[in-house]
């Protein structure tokens, strides 16, 4: 299929008008199942791949936890032969009549029938209400990822076509996410879906869009694997530790990685290999101005700003930013004790290059660090079994560390380096409940700090390039892109003092509700604050020696002229409720209520918001198999 090739390949340029090749290509794939699902059916070999908010793993999670277990691999997205294998560590001959009724569950679900080709049609109109649209725009001030936006209606393949090989694909029919600005007063483009208006509804048309999504799939992969390992590769959202408010190294908010990634694991140990490819800054920064110490600053046909940049109409910028990581994983006295050590780095070359040591999965990547082109991070994360029903979880992250005397000498001159670190305890607990003890309650205390340069890094020979803030690439439906940049690690980024609470209670398969309740203090420092090795010699108290920072010294990419009037410390509260029911087979109702209350709002001293955010939804998934 010669034709199909070809548009598989395009890809939308600054100034180009998008090509309306969706239905041709949704043809061609038809086309492909269709000669495709003449093969016979063969055996199961557990080689699916499951997302990161698959409620197996959060039901294997909490049934590891009940058994007085440490927590399965933390590491997502999972295979099916490793969710498997999670489920046959676990014994049987102890469990209570609950603890069958969820591990028949999950044993259900993963270990049933396959077809060569499964589809699913999946409808899912959702409506969004948020009181004040002032003060709460950017996607940032959503308590809701607005990753987890459902689609009007999602089109689903998966395709076990040989004994090693699984293919998912999605094609989700939905509004763009990133609109251009229809005007000044629109302070970013986000979709009408949320941000300037109060009320919205995931239709296109109704919406306000004029055309569909065009960065689809933000799913869609390619993997290979059997007993005890996989490789994937493709586009995927990922998960890397225990944490319920984030994670330090990667996050699940981040929308999605193109991204290739290969696993190995047994009963006691993992190890996980990951490349992912962002858009090299160069596309949407103009470059440093060494005289001003800043950022050249965005041109007049571009309004946005830096921070939601949109590419330059003239000849591409050529170079990659890629995050390299490896993560090992290990089971101690009797499965009670898990260790997971990550080693990455984000790496940019200007010219497109790539080293074999970077590239290599038994190298100390830490090892390798250049200012000019990488920055490290080593992340320690445990979890221990105090007794059935109750986890404890800690995970430490090491960004910068100013040696004594050589990089934090006591005289703090200009070669003085500020410490970037981040530290979480946690406990979470699941028991059975009910009368029957057919329900799942879990429960979590978590804390987190990160310090004011947490992922930030940058250099004065070229972008903001090596920081873990990256930007994923959005079409805005008018000959151009947005680039949306997110923390690669903890959402809530560095310069902050969390303290979250959860509890929920489910039945696995059928219904949930959740409470939440988070906490933040939060400094002047953004990820777009500018990384700075200089002490000022009148500042006795330089920034990155604060706990919490209330002033904005340096410079910001983002914000150049206003960041200096942030004089305070930010205190957001917000109690969420939100939960599920199927009430017909795979039919199910959904909703969230989030309620905002920002003191010091935009680090401003004296300014208070509130905004009630809602989100409401219905699903239905449609699915056949063939043959």
């Amino acid at each position: 299929m010669p034709h199909c090739e070809k548009l598989t390949g395009q890809r939308l340029r600054a100034g180009q008008k998008a090509n309306p090749s969706g239905a041709k290509f949704l043809a061609c794939m038809v086309l492909l199942l269709a000669i495709l699902a003449g093969l016979p059916a063969r055996e199961r070999s557990h080689r699916k791949i499951y997302p990161v908010d698959s409620g197996v793993w959060t039901a294997m999670r909490g049934l590891y936890i009940a058994q007085g277990l440490a927590l399965p691999s933390t590491t997502g997205p999972w295979s099916e032969d490793e969710l498997v294998a999670m489920l046959d560590r676990l014994d049987t001959a102890v469990f209570t009549p609950a603890e069958t009724a969820w591990y028949d569950y999950l044993a259900g679900i993963l270990t049933g029938s396959r077809r060569p080709v499964e589809i699913a049609v999946i409808p899912s109109p959702e409506i969004h209400l948020h009181t004040n649209t002032e003060d709460f725009f950017l996607p940032d001030h959503f308590y809701r990822p607005v990753n987890t936006m459902n689609p009007l209606l999602g089109l689903e393949a998966e395709l076990f076509l040989l004994r090693h090989s699984y293919i998912f694909f999605e094609w989700p029919v939905s509004a763009r996410i990133y609109y251009a600005n229809r005007d000044e007063a629109v302070k970013f483009p986000l979709s009408p879906q949320a941000g300037d208006r109060p009320f919205s509804v995931n239709i296109p048309m109704l919406a306000g869009g004029h055309d569909l999504d065009a960065d689809i799939p933000y799913r869609g992969l390619f993997s290979v694997g059997g007993r005890g390992w996989y490789a994937a590769a493709g586009r995927d959202r990922l998960s890397w530790g225990p944490g319920e408010s984030g994670n330090f190294v990667v996050g699940d908010h981040v929308h999605y990685h193109n991204n290739l990634r290969a696993a190995l694991f047994n009963g006691r140990f993992k190890y996980t290999y990951n490349i992912s490819s962002f858009v090299y800054p160069g596309e949407y920064y103009l470059g440093w101005d060494a005289a001003a110490h800043d950022y050249n600053p965005i041109p007049a046909s571009n309004p946005n700003g830096a921070w939601s940049g949109v590419q330059n109409t003239g000849a591409e910028i050529k170079g990659v930013s890629l995050f390299i990581a490896h993560r090992a994983e290990a089971r101690f006295f009797a499965n009670r004790l898990n260790l997971a050590l990550t080693d990455a780095i984000m790496y940019q070359s200007k010219n497109g290059t790539v080293g074999l040591a970077q590239l290599s999965p038994v190298m100390l990547l830490h090892n390798l660090y250049r200012d000019d082109n990488q920055n490290s991070i080593l992340a320690l994360e445990a979890d221990f079994a105090l007794t059935r029903g109750i986890n404890l979880y800690a995970q430490f992250a090491l960004d910068q560390f100013a040696l004594p005397i050589a990089e934090n000498g006591p005289q703090r001159d200009a070669a003085s380096t500020p410490n970037a670190i981040g530290v979480m305890l946690g406990a979470r607990a699941a028991f059975p409940a009910g009368g029957g003890g057919e329900l799942l309650f879990e429960a979590s205390l978590e804390s987190a700090y990160t310090s004011p340069y947490l992922y930030l890094q940058s250099n004065t020979a070229g972008f903001n390039s090596n920081s873990f803030v990256k930007a994923n690439r959005y079409y805005n439906g008018e000959g151009n892109y947005f680039f949306v940049e997110e923390f690669l690690g903890y959402r809530w980024g560095g310069d902050a003092l969390v303290f979250n609470a959860h509890a929920s209670l489910s039945r696995p398969g059928r219904w949930t509700a959740r409470f939440n309740f988070l906490a933040m203090l939060h400094g002047t420092h953004d990820k777009w604050t500018a990384w700075s090795m200089v002490y000022s010699a009148d500042s006795p108290s330089p920034p990155h020696d604060s706990f919490l920072t209330d002033r904005h010294e340096t410079a910001n990419y983002a914000d150049p002229a206003g960041a200096a009037a942030r004089n305070a410390v930010s205190l957001t509260l917000t109690p969420s409720v939100s939960g599920s029911l199927v009430v017909w087979k795979t039919l199910e109702v959904y909703g969230e209520a989030d309620a905002i209350f920002s003191i010091n709002h935009g680090n401003i001293q004296g300014r208070f918001a509130a905004d009630f955010q809602l989100t409401l939804g219905v699903k239905y998934a449609l699915r056949a198999g063939y043959p």
